[in-house]
């Protein structure tokens, strides 16, 4: 890539600039157009998720999780490049670190990418989303993430008492059918053969996790509340609606919950019908 000058970028400002375009493109087409905002806005700007929120009227962990999307989105785009660039069969981390290590010695030419900033995006490159929700939010993103979402939901533990949307959203399932189907949903997830059905099973358990704060202000999990509130606020902004509305729901009830008051099946059996 060369600029209009004719002086030739560096390959690193090169690979990131095309990434940056996909991933913008893609933030687009998912409708996640205020999410890249937020993200350029903290990457390039260096601005705090806590001035975020109060430049666009949110939460800081509400600007947090949509700046998480955007970069999920970025580290595909970039893997996407570096794919379609490579000639050999070098491994993604390689050939980022040497791009990196290129910049130390050959700072070459960069037109409106520091140098510092090719480097922090580059390095975005070399996560690997290892946690299970990671993996999750990746996958509720993809252009047919809600059509899987649906089609999980629609056949898994989720639609034992009845449809989701009305166990669920609409919360007819009353907390001792919301724990069995959240048991049901977290034994699914150990077991489950392929990566895509443990993905389906986390789903179903946060969502249901969700309906018992949302409905029942009751907390159905031994998660730990900081780690339910990030988990809620990235569902809430990978899931469309209705499932969206509940996650955020979730994350105000949750606020609410005393101290982290769990309940269990043992609980339930003492208490009587309807309490």
């Amino acid at each position: 890539m060369r600029k209009e000058t004719g002086v030739e970028l560096h390959p690193a400002e090169s690979l990131v600039r095309s990434a940056l375009h996909l991933a913008e493109e893609r933030c687009r087409s998912l409708g996640f157009e205020s999410y890249w905002q937020r993200f350029c806005e903290h990457t390039f700007e260096d601005v705090s998720y806590a001035t975020l929120g109060v430049r666009h009227g949110m939460r800081p962990a509400r600007a947090a999780s949509q700046v998480r999307i955007a970069r999920r989105l970025f580290r595909a785009a970039l893997r996407h490049e570096l794919r379609r660039e490579q000639k050999s069969g070098e491994a993604f981390e390689g050939a980022i670190q040497g791009l990196v290590r290129s910049l130390d010695h050959d700072p070459g030419s960069f037109e409106d990418l520091a140098g510092d900033r090719v480097c922090l995006l580059l390095a975005m490159g070399l996560e690997q989303p290892s946690q299970p929700l990671d993996l999750l939010v990746g996958r509720l993103i993809e252009p047919d993430g809600s059509a899987w979402l649906s089609e999980v939901l629609r056949y898994g533990p989720t639609a034992t008492f009845g449809p989701p949307r009305r166990t669920l959203v609409q919360g007819t399932a009353d907390i001792r059918e919301l724990l069995a189907i959240k048991e049901m949903c977290k034994t699914y997830f150990q077991v489950a053969p392929r990566s895509s059905d443990r993905l389906a099973a986390l789903v179903g358990y946060f969502l249901t996790v969700a309906a018992a704060l949302s409905h029942y202000g009751e907390l159905i999990t031994r998660q730990s509340a900081r780690k339910l509130d990030e988990a809620f606020w990235d569902l809430t902004s990978a899931l469309p609606d209705p499932w969206s509305e509940l996650a955020s729901s979730a994350v105000e009830r949750l606020a609410e919950c005393a101290g982290g008051r769990t309940v269990s099946n043992e609980q339930l059996r003492h208490r009587g019908p309807g309490e």
